[in-house]
């Protein structure tokens, strides 16, 4: 049976900078997991620009850096927004092929609008991811998984749902998540996930607000440190840091904009024409009928 939590931007990114860190251990000294095979820790921090690491300092992110490795960046998919993005990284496909082509968006063939944020009902409905995430995959391997706000592994996917999943509640904070993935670890062999995954949208909330280039956003990469270094010392005192597999990612840059750029559409369009689904970068208008 199926264990379910119920916890509870003028987009400017246009970006390369999927930022990658892999950590691979290959050292087996905990017959819990040695015995077994290697848990996997997805962790996404939602707006982390690929030069963040440089801005301020980084010690638990540079712990992983040295034992593991990092990519100098990426282009993200196009649009550049969480949940495209968010849905590319787990189906290794772009989002015309899994179906999450926005924030928000409009179906013509549903008649209905798929929206992201907290409530959010389309989120929670599986019509509408056309490709398989790998927390999907792994069920089907009989491989258990467990989801932490990951966008979209609320959803029932193709008949699938995690084993154990929360839907997304943004005002949990930093250390609950970290503690549910260490809670997770804790699980006896037979029920524990080999796939984990959480989400932070700390860094993204504040270059949105303040800017890449902003103090604020110095204090948010300091926080992101600070979180992945709570779970760097749980697993170390469990003798467990050597014997997962952590992968770090972001779904995007960000990049300083000002008030020259903006478009504004009442100059080029009667408004009492269309409706406006989605903004920033990228336009998504429909016309009334």
């Amino acid at each position: 049976m199926k264990k379910v939590f119920t916890l509870q931007f003028i987009n400017n990114h246009v970006c390369f900078s999927l930022i990658i860190i892999l950590l691979f251990f290959n050292a087996c000294k905990n017959d819990t997991i040695s015995n077994g095979e290697q848990p996997l820790i997805l962790i996404s921090m939602d707006g982390f620009r690929w030069d963040y690491f440089d801005k301020t300092e980084t010690p638990n992110f540079d712990e992983l850096i040295s034992g593991g490795s990092k990519a100098a960046a990426l282009i993200p998919s196009f649009p550049t927004k969480t949940f495209p993005n968010h849905i590319t990284i787990v189906t290794g496909k772009y989002p015309e092929n899994h179906g999450i082509v926005a924030n928000r968006m409009y179906d013509n063939v549903f008649d209905e609008y798929y929206y992201i944020g907290q409530g959010s009902k389309p989120v929670l409905d599986g019509k509408w991811y056309e490709a398989e995430p790998i927390w999907v995959t792994a069920e089907r391997q009989d491989r258990r998984a467990m989801t932490m706000f990951w966008p979209a592994s609320e959803a029932e996917i193709m008949g699938v749902r995690p084993t154990e999943y929360f839907v997304y509640d943004g005002s949990v904070s930093h250390n609950d998540r970290i503690d549910q993935i260490l809670e997770w670890v804790d699980y006896p062999a037979e029920k524990r996930p080999k796939f984990i995954s959480t989400y932070f949208s700390h860094t993204d909330d504040f270059g949105h607000q303040y800017g890449p280039d902003s103090d604020e956003i110095l204090k948010a990469i300091g926080e992101m440190d600070r979180t992945i270094g709570r779970l760097i010392f749980g697993l170390k005192t469990r003798g467990l840091f050597e014997e997962v597999n952590i992968v770090l990612v972001s779904d995007h840059g960000m990049a300083k904009t000002s008030s020259d750029s903006m478009i504004f559409l009442d100059d080029l369009i009667d408004m009492d024409l269309i409706n406006i689904i989605d903004g920033s970068p990228v336009a998504a208008i429909k016309p009334i009928d």
